[in-house]
């Protein structure tokens, strides 16, 4: 295992730790200040330790995933308010329209994660097909929705409603969240170690295609079934 990968995982085990005081320890501090705080810290962490253990890579993809975030709240705005099918209940954070105001960090989690992944399949088998890299992260990605579509229900962070749902899982943000990651392994590859004004070009475009695809899965998952056929 190569010394960067060491560190990521070291890194993502001590914030896993970290998560459980700060989300369940008692006080009164909101639901909303807590997801908040832990946000705050994985976005100063990732930077703060790629100069502590010299990890040029984890800068430059933070500098992609960090806009791609902010730009993240569109979809779940579009699926709260226009849509309906998504829900942040109040907990004590302002909002951005109907979107919880932390979330401008929170995908820079996921993200991270399934794009750092696919980077090191990238290099460490680079006579495959890059394509390969991209799946890779669009797995991975996969799996942590399904992960954090169920945990956030108990939370609440957010939760799916008038949809169908496999246990609190909603099933048209599935492929969409492939998708994202994929499409997000492929965006930083083109962009890596380019200016910034390009990397927030490619996280928008990666934002569009994922607000795209979430439209045609919805449609064709939910907006058939709804169809009503005069007689």
């Amino acid at each position: 295992m190569k010394i960067s990968e060491k560190h990521a995982l070291l890194f993502h085990i001590g914030f896993t730790i970290l998560c459980i005081p700060i989300l369940f320890a008692p006080g009164n501090l909101s639901t909303g200040w807590r997801l908040f705080s832990l946000v705050l810290i994985y976005n100063v962490g990732i930077p703060f330790f790629s100069r502590i253990w010299a990890h040029e890579r984890w800068m430059d993809l933070w500098f992609f995933l960090l806009p791609l975030s902010f730009f993240q709240v569109f979809p779940d705005w579009f699926l709260s308010q226009v849509i309906g099918a998504l829900e942040f209940p109040p907990d004590g954070f302002p909002k951005i329209g109907t979107v919880s105001g932390y979330m401008v960090g929170l995908w820079v989690i996921p993200l991270f994660i399934s794009t750092f992944i696919a980077v090191r399949h990238r290099k460490r088998f680079s006579d495959s097909p890059p394509i390969q890299s991209y799946l890779i992260g669009g797995f991975v990605a996969f799996l942590i929705v399904l992960g954090s579509e169920e945990f956030s229900y108990f939370i609440p962070v957010w939760y799916a409603k008038n949809v169908q749902t496999w246990g609190h899982i909603a099933i048209y943000v599935l492929i969409p969240e492939f998708i994202l990651g994929a499409f997000a392994a492929y965006a930083y590859h083109v962009s890596e170690y380019v200016s910034l004004p390009e990397k927030v070009l490619w996280a928008f475009l990666t934002m569009l295609v994922y607000l795209g695809a979430l439209s045609v899965s919805f449609l064709l998952l939910e907006g058939t079934s709804k169809i009503s056929v005069p007689i």
